[in-house]
């Protein structure tokens, strides 16, 4: 590839790629069958480390990724303005950037730090140390060229987890995974679409001052016009000449520019021995002038169809229905479901009952799915109490032992945490002593609100007489004790769910 300094100062960045490399995320395209034991296979492979919080951080190639395209994208709308010809991957990216740069906003919202930090993470392959699902997300875009299948997705997490269940938070990091992914392959691909355009325009350079050199050197050899092109130091050429010139000593013609400088002087009668000379380079590489231009041509094809996939499953991602695909794919709530109260619950309290359950799963040794058995099995032994006792006045209170919810996020709770061995954070164990006193602990918490604005009051008022001070505290308490009542009524709200 030409190296240009402008490409470069724009378009390389410090950080790594997640896999090392700027090529392409594109591999062999598999159909449903083969990607299905494609995903048994990675399953048996996949060794996860024993610390979610260990592990590599995508937020700084994240960062430049956006920095990346947009620069791509400026590129791109100042050549048409220019009324330079641009390749069809380029206009998919002018005509919709707009869906990019939704998606490069939709990570950094749906993927805060903590979140990262819990997704489990694996311990080797090309993307050890990044999260398993991102690599379930980089397998998929691979192989089927960035295209969004939902039922193909479906099937391929659904084969992974007949080796290896997924937990319910690597679930719901799916869409977020493949949006990341296609990020990172659109920039690839517009930094080869960049490279190439800079091919382009250098081999047009490189045919602009040829036929300039015809013009001047009518009577003499075709040899000593390319002979002034490649002299050391050129003559009669631009300083760019100088790059090609180190190009052409190293015996290597990108296919982008050997193409374009083909198309421009075939036709030229004073180029016959240039397109002699051409062959000759292409000879040493082992290839022809028609494999050059067959190779551009299918490079050109794929990436104009691989951008347009990026972009359309971009599209397809945001206007699908996750909530609706995490269910039928997660193991644990197929497990929760076979409760009737739980299968007749609205998709809100099966969501709250399923990250009670992700909180007791984390804070234990049991996995999610032993987690899923134990509360049916609470369950199961509460019915079999109420058909043994059948105490009709009792009826409505051993209904409610029956319902996951009361083992999940009620009165059951910590009966269920003591089975599992749960360990709260302090965090949460805090909080749990604060629900357990909860008047003392409002009022508590508000008298030192009041206190602490009443002080602040005082100390603007300092240099006051007493009486002053006395009668500002008392003009102010209504003000500072609503004010108390509202910023704590709304810290409760925004914490504590119903």
């Amino acid at each position: 590839m030409i190296d240009s300094p402008s490409l470069r100062g724009r378009f390389r960045f410090s950080s790594q790629a997640p896999d090392g490399s700027n090529d392409p995320i594109r591999s062999p395209i598999y159909n449903l069958e083969r990607l299905e034991a494609y995903a048994r296979s990675l399953a048996t492979e996949h060794r996860l480390l024993p610390h979610p919080h260990q592990g590599r951080r995508l937020s700084q190639r994240l960062q430049e990724n956006a920095r990346a395209l947009l620069a791509a994208y400026h590129v791109v709308i100042k050549a048409v303005q220019d009324g330079q010809t641009i390749t069809p991957a380029a206009e998919w990216l002018a005509n919709n950037f707009y869906i990019v740069d939704e998606q490069l906003r939709q990570i950094q919202e749906d993927l805060p730090a903590g979140f990262y930090r819990r997704l489990p993470k694996l311990e080797a392959g090309f993307l050890a140390g990044y999260p398993r699902v991102f690599a379930l997300a980089w397998a998929f875009v691979a192989h089927t060229d960035s295209r969004f299948d939902p039922q193909l997705l479906e099937r391929f997490i659904g084969a992974y987890q007949e080796v290896k269940p997924l937990k319910m938070g690597e679930l719901w990091a799916l869409p977020i995974s493949l949006r990341v992914v296609l990020v990172e392959n659109l920039r690839r691909l517009t930094e080869l679409m960049l490279t190439a355009r800079a091919q382009r325009l250098e081999a047009d350079s490189f045919a602009d001052d040829f036929l300039e050199l015809t013009k001047e050197m009518v009577t003499k050899p075709t040899s000593k016009i390319i002979s002034r092109l490649l002299a050391t130091p050129p003559l009669n050429s631009s300083a760019a000449f100088a790059k090609i010139q180190r190009r052409f000593s190293k015996g290597v013609l990108p296919p982008t520019f050997i193409v374009q400088l083909a198309q421009r002087l075939r036709e030229e009668p004073k180029a016959i021995e240039v397109m002699y000379w051409l062959e000759e380079h292409l000879t040493a590489q082992q290839t022809t002038l028609e494999e050059a231009i067959a190779l551009e041509h299918q490079m050109q094809a794929a990436a104009n169809v691989s951008v347009r996939n990026v972009i359309t499953s971009m599209r397809l991602i945001s206007a699908f229905d996750w909530a609706e695909f995490f269910e039928r794919v997660s193991w644990v709530n197929g497990i929760l479901i076979q409760n009737q109260v739980f299968a007749a619950c609205d998709f809100a309290t099966r969501d709250r009952y399923r990250h009670a359950l992700e909180e007791l799963a984390d804070g234990s040794k049991y996995s999610e799915l032993e987690v899923a058995h134990l509360t049916l099995e609470q369950v199961e032994e509460a019915r079999v109490r109420r058909l043994k006792t059948r105490n009709v006045r009792d009826t409505l209170t051993v209904d409610r032992l029956e319902d996951p919810g009361y083992y999940l996020i009620s009165k059951g709770r910590k009966s269920l945490e003591h089975l599992v061995g749960f360990r709260a954070p302090w965090q949460r164990r805090i909080f749990q002593v604060y629900i357990g006193a909860a008047l003392p602990g409002y009022l508590g918490i508000l008298i030192v609100f009041i206190l602490v604005m009443g002080v602040v009051g005082l100390t603007a008022a300092q240099g006051s007489t007493l009486n002053a001070k006395i009668l500002l505290v008392l003009l102010a308490s209504i003000p500072i004790s609503e004010l108390a009542i509202a910023l704590l009524n709304a810290y409760i709200v925004a914490t504590l769910p119903p």
